[in-house]
């Protein structure tokens, strides 16, 4: 084994999560990661997320199947959820029934909601007529107009509110939300899409228009007027969505999960979002839980969450795991959900935090401080010959307040790992151990943010690089 001099390191920038390359890839200069946990992708590298704090202290009284949050015209916001048997909102530190049911049940599947001007409009299908409230204090109460019964999927777009039941689709009157009598002078309508199979399971605005979805077809609808009032384009024959609430509307289109990749679209044919995870995920992800996946947008970061349930799940039905998608950094990441939640698919303008309701139905949200981030790399070596890892470095450009490297070896890749010992953190900032064989991988934990580098204590640390100190040995 040839000497070893201190300082002949090589630098491997984080490049993505990327489960379905090569795992050797960090080998070539490619710094992909196998797994993580609380991490945001950025520009520089990953981010930690911010830990949960509640954002209402009592629990939803019941577990919830819906939620989002109303933006009104005097500027303030309000939050909606709801159950199979009502509909609520906070007051104070806990909830209220925000219905006119009294105590009898809605019996209601999903609920989900549009908002039209000040009115917050919700479907829950299984027979029941669409609910509306008005303002931030308002008590939902069937909406007017004869709207469809059993609706499950609304938006309001182009000064009318579309619903959808079954394979068909109804709209409004322009300029109102309780009127749904068919008539050329008013423009409200309905129809049928008939071309393609089954029901439409999701429905997003796209400017004036909407994207539609059955599970196997996408049709762009558009406002023509006159007889027809909506007509309706196939943009793709071959995916559509898995349900509503996979589908996530941004500022220039709407990207979702498809039956084999995920998808964007501005209006036209569904471009795959670029990846090195799709195997990867419908390898892990439970297939017949797939109608259950969540998303949501952070328009700060410019990131997308997708929350599923994998076949690992301990609560089935409830999303367990997520992958995100910097769309500024064309990078993927991963992570866990540690108490499976249902999260919120709306957000809030201006407000980055998230939302979810926990296994006790208390409403959540990443507004703590930053919490605990896993990074595990891919395999660092030579397939023809052995090697020493001498010590590692963790570039950032936010500092942790504490942070842990645990270590791994092996043979051959594919195999069992071996533990290796743990990293002994330096003052120069290097994690020192020694570990002899083919191929080396390692597992960054930080915990909080070295308060001193930042004047937001808010801000999690960002892990850009690794540096790594190794020497070749012999041949095995």
């Amino acid at each position: 084994m040839p000497l070893y001099q201190q300082g002949q390191s090589q630098t491997v920038e984080l490049a993505d999560f990327a489960p379905d390359l090569d795992p050797t890839m960090p080998s070539q200069g490619q710094g992909i990661l196998l797994d993580m946990d609380q991490a945001i992708p950025t520009l520089k590298g990953f981010q930690a997320l911010n830990a949960a704090a509640p954002y209402v202290a009592g629990a939803l009284p019941e577990t919830p199947t819906g939620s989002t949050i109303g933006y009104y015209s005097t500027g303030a916001t309000q939050f909606w959820a709801g159950g199979a048997n009502h509909l609520y909102r906070p007051f104070g530190s806990i909830w209220v029934q925000a219905d006119s049911m009294g105590t009898t049940p809605f019996g209601a599947g999903r609920w989900r909601f549009a908002q039209f001007n000040d009115d917050m409009i919700a479907v829950g299908g299984a027979g029941i007529t669409p609910q509306v409230a008005t303002g931030t204090t308002g008590t939902f109460a069937a909406l007017g107009g004869s709207p469809p019964v059993g609706a499950t999927c609304v938006v309001a777009i182009n000064g009318q509110v579309l619903m959808f039941a079954g394979a068909n689709w109804y709209a409004s009157a322009l300029g109102t939300d309780n009127n749904w009598t068919p008539d050329i002078q008013t423009q409200a309508g309905s129809g049928t899409l008939y071309d393609y199979p089954g029901n439409v399971v999701a429905a997003a605005p796209i400017y004036r228009n909407a994207l539609v979805f059955k599970n196997t077809a996408t049709w762009l609808f558009q406002y023509v007027g006159g007889q027809a009032v909506w007509g309706n384009q196939l943009v793709s024959d071959f995916t559509g969505a898995w349900g509503q609430e996979s589908v996530v509307p941004l500022p220039d289109g709407v990207a979702w999960i498809g039956t084999d990749d995920f998808y964007f679209s501005g209006g036209y044919t569904p471009q795959a979002i670029p990846n090195n995870l799709k195997e990867w995920f419908f390898d892990v992800a439970d297939p017949t839980q797939l109608a259950n996946a969540l998303g949501r947008y952070d328009p700060y970061h410019g990131v997308i969450w997708w929350f599923f349930v994998s076949k690992a799940t301990p609560s089935a039905g409830v999303p367990d795991r997520y992958v995100n998608y910097s769309r500024r950094a064309q990078r993927w990441g991963t992570g866990y959900l540690n108490t499976p939640s249902v999260p919120s698919p709306n957000t809030q303008p201006g407000l980055i935090a998230g939302y979810y309701f926990d296994t006790n139905n208390i409403l959540q949200s990443y507004s703590g401080t930053p919490g605990i981030m896993r990074l595990k790399t891919g395999y660092y070596g030579d397939e023809a010959l052995l090697g020493q890892v001498m010590r590692v470095r963790p570039r950032y450009n936010i500092s942790p307040k504490s942070s842990s490297l645990a270590t791994f070896n092996t043979n051959h890749v594919g195999g069992t790992n071996i533990v290796g010992p743990a990293g002994v953190l330096g003052n120069d900032g290097w994690f020192y151990y020694r570990a002899y064989n083919r191929w080396h991988q390692w597992e960054l934990t930080t915990v909080g943010t070295e308060e001193t580098l930042t004047t937001n204590a808010d801000v999690g640390p960002e892990v850009c690089a690794f540096s790594y100190d190794y020497r070749v040995g012999g041949i095995r």
